[in-house]
């Protein structure tokens, strides 16, 4: 892909696409199409990550050629470990993990690339490490999780040690 491409993804249009080819898509469940896509990575493979928030999965996208190729769909709506519930925001690490940003389970969860989960953090709350609603979220130079948490009005660092599962004593608000 070359430097001045631009790929759009229009949640209220439901279109994908570059911005030479934009074209619209259904309502659907099908791969390759969107009900309300929500977020974007894009990854070293130049494969576009996305984040179908209301069919509740991640659907990549390998993006080199003239046409977006659906590379793998994953993600099943549901609120036990794995499970997706209105996906924002996916975003992979130079580890190989990809972690999701869930608005309905109020939580993070960390995968593998082909969705394989490996762990959690968050969950409904107020307190210190729990989300309300988390919107989107970015990793700092040294590994630290931002978490926007938008129905708690605030942003909140996860600095997660060797035992990740204990976000709330390692949750640091702003």
């Amino acid at each position: 892909m070359t430097t001045d491409t631009v790929l759009v993804c229009d949640g209220v249009g439901k279109r994908f696409g570059k911005t030479t080819a934009l074209r619209s898509v259904s309502f659907s469940a099908e791969p390759g199409e969107f009900l309300r896509p929500q977020g974007l990575w894009m990854d070293e493979r130049d494969h576009l990550w996305v984040a179908d928030a209301s069919n509740h999965r991640i659907q990549v996208f390998d993006v080199t050629g003239d046409k977006p190729k659906v590379v793998s769909v994953w993600g099943t709506a549901g609120s036990e470990f794995g499970k997706l519930s209105y996906p924002y925001q996916v975003y992979l690490d130079g580890d190989g993990h990809v972690f999701v940003c869930e608005l309905g389970n109020h939580r993070i969860q960390k995968f593998t690339r082909d969705g394989k989960f490996i762990d959690v953090w968050g969950g409904a709350g107020r307190e210190p490490g729990q989300l309300h609603q988390p919107w989107a979220m970015c990793q700092d130079s040294l590994k630290s999780f931002h978490v926007l948490d938008s129905y708690n009005h605030r942003v909140q660092r996860f600095e997660f040690g060797s035992t990740p599962k204990e976000p709330d004593q390692q949750a640091k608000m702003f």
